[in-house]
């Protein structure tokens, strides 16, 4: 988990001259990082472009501009976001060198012996829009969205949903579930539907129909277009009633996935009995701590989760290329009445990368970093009236408490889960954000 305290960017044009003696021009611009200081880290963005200007030079097909979202792809550069907290979770058996040991654990857990004698570490970071988020680097969070267990529940309705906005676009399994079926899709009331609505025939039938009868006698256009306009809106009504539907259904079958998220934990429990977790719901969502052992984003055990619990698919790459989890723990500025309702704070953060600018440079950069610094002390003032997830359920295998003295930086973990707790607000009756 690396995420530097400092950064800096830097850009600079280059001409290069091909072996046709063409003369080429790139601007390449990178960004630095440092945990010393902004003078290091413009220093490294310095270096990042030298580097990659000589890549350049060499006929390699180079990013010239960096993004700023690059922080969560493979080509991945570590988190920038603003430091607020860091803090150490340490068992005090393993800081006294005692060694874990015990005898009925899976192959998964005893492959992450060696890690649990390093310490938790935890950082907490302002994200783009102004949440606060904890990053960690060996206690598993897995964050799963109702769109995606809507997704592997119903793949034949997600299509329509993600031309809705109730779903997002389906992935590879999903796509594979549609293509199974065939023509016929099933609706949300469970019945057969066709893919090629009725409307349609009638509508392009109707047109030609009517469009040779005008040319045969000579009648006038408006005719197709009294035709097409009625059509037209009988379709509008009936997408319009089916749409109502929909949503009505989908409402209904998200109220049940806490259940479907208790039935997929207890699957895994009855494979894997030395195992335990929390479930949280989140707005649009679940949030599953693993108690029950400390494990890093890669280990094989990690990854089965991801899987078994359909879990967000940005959030599982952000977790492999950082090598650390991540819960959000205040609310989205867009989900607050003081924003939606009241508007009395923006959606969107102002200057969110102010730590890149050389404050007191210029009296601009001053009144950037006044703005939003402003806007921070009103969001956080307003997201304290919300909690960024609810507790639901732990449960735990049959063999979960043989090895609480064996393995895994318990101590850590409860002492994490505690302070999640509190920072998210979840005991409080307070609406989710």
């Amino acid at each position: 988990m690396l995420i530097p305290r400092y950064w800096a960017v830097y850009k600079q044009r280059f001409d290069k001259v091909d072996a046709k003696q063409i003369k080429r021009q790139a601007t390449i611009k990178r960004y630095g990082w440092s945990n010393i200081s902004q003078e290091d880290a413009l220093r490294h963005a310095k270096q990042r472009v030298t580097e990659a200007h000589q890549r350049w030079q060499a006929g390699e097909d180079i990013h010239r501009l960096e993004r700023k979202e690059l922080y969560n792809t493979e080509l991945g550069i570590p988190i920038r976001e603003q430091i607020l907290l860091e803090q150490s979770f340490i068992d005090p058996a393993l800081s006294q060198g005692i060694k874990s040991s015990a005898k009925n654990t899976t192959q998964q857990v005893k492959e992450s012996t060696q890690l649990d004698k390093a310490p938790t570490q935890l950082i907490v970071t302002r994200n783009s829009y102004g949440a606060q988020v904890a990053n960690i680097n060996n206690i598993a969070i897995i964050d799963v969205d109702n769109d995606d267990l809507m997704a592997w529940l119903h793949p034949a309705e997600s299509l329509f949903h993600s031309f809705i906005g109730v779903s997002k676009p389906f992935g590879e399994q999903q796509a594979a579930a549609m293509a199974v079926q065939g023509p016929e899709q099933k609706s949300w009331s469970g019945k057969s539907k066709s893919t090629i609505n009725w409307r349609l025939w009638v509508f392009i039938l109707g047109s030609i129909v009517i469009a040779s009868i005008i040319v045969w006698q000579s009648l006038s256009w408006s005719w197709l277009m009294g035709f097409m306009m009625g059509m037209t809106g009988i379709w509008w009504y009936g997408e319009h009633k089916r749409t109502q539907q929909l949503m009505a259904n989908y409402q209904e079958r998200v109220n049940k996935l806490p259940e479907v998220m208790h039935n997929l934990i207890e699957q895994r429990l009855a494979n894997y009995p030395e195992e335990r977790f929390r479930l949280y719901q989140t707005p649009e969502g679940f949030r599953i701590i693993a108690t029950h052992a400390t494990l890093l984003p890669n280990d094989e055990a990690v990854k089965a989760w991801f899987e078994h619990f359909h879990a967000d698919s940005n959030y599982v790459r952000l977790c492999h290329v950082q090598q650390c989890f991540r819960a959000r723990l205040t609310a989205k500025p867009w989900r607050m009445d003081e924003v939606m309702v009241s508007q009395q704070l923006d959606k969107t953060i102002p200057t969110t990368d102010f730590w890149l600018l050389e404050t007191g440079s210029d009296g601009q950069d001053n009144c950037l970093v006044k703005a939003r610094e402003e806007w921070i002390k009103q969001y956080e003032t307003f997201a304290k009236n919300y909690r960024a997830c609810q507790f639901l359920l732990e449960l735990s295998g049959d063999k979960a408490a043989l090895n609480d003295a064996g393995i895994g930086n318990h101590k850590a973990i409860e002492d994490f889960v505690r302070w999640h707790d509190t920072a998210c607000q979840v005991t409080l009756a307070l609406p989710l954000a």
